[in-house]
């Protein structure tokens, strides 16, 4: 399983609704999450690979049901949590979340990145 799978399991288990790149059902239930992934290049001795890997959560109405997602996330991942991949391991640390303005006053958004360190064998 890659990192992406990884994640996108621990997501919907807490209860996310969570799609990556983008959401493709023709039904939204709100709120939902998207992800992506943004790899750097590797800059340590040992080969390991940082991805930035952005959540960004969309709610019709009030700001509160992604800030509960938002706490059910970092209590899942405040300390780190490991995961085995088809070439490794994969370590995902909690960033930081930033409330973003659309031009819809009724659509609220926010990302949250996500840190994730990769091991490859």
């Amino acid at each position: 399983m890659t990192y992406k799978k990884a994640l996108a399991n621990a997501l919907t288990e807490m209860g996310l609704n969570y799609a990556y790149n983008r959401w493709n059902s023709k039904e939204v239930k709100y709120p939902y999450w998207i992800g992506n992934a943004y790899p750097a290049e590797p800059e340590t001795e040992d080969g390991a690979l940082d991805v930035t890997f952005t959540l960004s959560g969309f709610n019709r109405g009030s700001m509160s049901d992604l800030e509960k997602d938002i706490d059910k996330i970092n209590r899942r991942f405040r300390f780190g949590e490991t995961f085995a991949t088809d070439r490794g391991t994969a370590k995902v640390f909690i960033g930081s979340a930033n409330p973003i303005e659309t031009d819809d006053i009724e659509l609220k958004r926010i990302e949250l990145d996500l840190k994730i360190k990769i091991w490859e064998v």
